[in-house]
């Protein structure tokens, strides 16, 4: 069996050797799997495509691939397009921070032989920042409640895929998602191993809070209808709230209660409805730019450079045909 290891890489000069290193001990010393190994740089500005060239070149049991994209455009659409490109029975997203244990490789792949389509990677401990681990706990938290309660496991830390699995990735044209969610809405029989995430040793990461809340987002609102939802349950119950007022007043005025006047209530009243009108166009907006964002004809995923694909693929731009692969 062909294993496509897919690893994106944004400004990780520090690791890629070590990296290489490694993944040269591991994947030498499994003899039950062959692999090909698909660096995708996300367009870093430090040295990482530099390295990931040099690498490129070096003398291994397994073909090192390298995917340039020509901006930056996630993690996320990064694996995606390492997944267009792989060629391996199954596929799996590997981070290049060291921070997984490459040791899960042939663990992920001695699962997949027992007959599941896809294997998580789960973390059941990790060496990270308080603050790393307290998003991490909220974000898989809310993903069960509002997104995908049959989300398989919380702390995802990666995940190997077959063939089947890649053909429909290949052919799916989301651009702002979650391709571990996507990977899970497939359905299919799911294993997982665990696994016992490290600290980062060099480097800083690219996993901003601004990356992160976006990912939230994304999730969100391309796999849940709750927003929608929410807006028209809120609408309701600010109408009842509305009508039941006016008929206390009705009630009072008729009673020939004393109603006490001033602006504080309607002051209170008009910002509070304000507030949430402008929540509600906040999130249609978001909802109508994504569908405006997805039918447009411009490409997500703009290929720079492909190195090690074929014997004569080391050049600045894609071909036509391979043009044609990408929306």
């Amino acid at each position: 069996m062909l294993v496509s290891v897919i690893i994106p890489v944004y400004n990780e000069q520090e690791n890629l050797a070590p990296l290489f290193d490694q993944l040269t001990s591991v994947l030498n010393g499994d003899t039950t799997s062959t692999y090909e190994v698909i660096f995708v740089d996300d367009c870093s500005n430090d040295n990482s495509f530099s390295i990931l060239q040099e690498l490129s070149r070096k003398e291994s049991r397994f073909p090192v691939r390298v995917i340039r994209l020509a901006r930056n455009s996630g993690s996320h659409l990064a694996v995606l397009a390492g997944i267009r490109y792989c060629r391996g029975d199954a596929a799996l997203d590997m981070a290049a921070d060291l921070q997984c244990p490459l040791e899960a490789i042939p663990a992920l792949a001695a699962k997949h032989r027992e007959g599941f389509p896809i294997v998580w990677g789960k973390r059941v401990k990790r060496q990270d920042p308080l603050l790393t681990v307290l998003f991490s706990k909220i974000y898989y938290r809310l993903l069960k409640m509002l997104v995908k309660q049959d989300f398989p496991f919380a702390d995802i830390e990666t995940c190997l895929f077959d063939r089947k699995i890649i053909n429909h990735l290949k052919n799916m044209q989301e651009k702002n998602t979650n391709i571990l969610l996507l990977i899970s809405s497939l359905g299919f029989k799911q294993g997982f191993i665990t696994i016992e995430r490290r600290e980062r040793r060099a480097g800083r990461s690219g996993w901003t809070l601004g990356r992160r809340f976006k990912l939230m987002l994304d999730s969100l609102l391309a796999f849940s209808y709750l927003p929608i939802r929410f807006i028209s349950v809120l609408g309701i119950l600010i109408s009842l709230a509305g009508f039941i007022f006016a008929g206390i007043q009705v009630y009072q005025k008729l009673a020939g209660t004393q109603i006490p006047q001033g602006w504080t209530l309607l002051v209170v009243l008009i910002l509070v409805l304000s507030g949430i009108q402008l929540l509600m166009l906040g999130v249609l907006g978001e909802y109508l730019w994504r569908a405006v964002d997805q039918v447009s004809t411009r490409p997500f995923l703009v290929i720079d450079r492909l190195i090690g694909f074929d014997d004569r693929t080391d050049k600045s731009e894609v071909t036509d045909d391979q043009q044609k692969e990408l929306p």
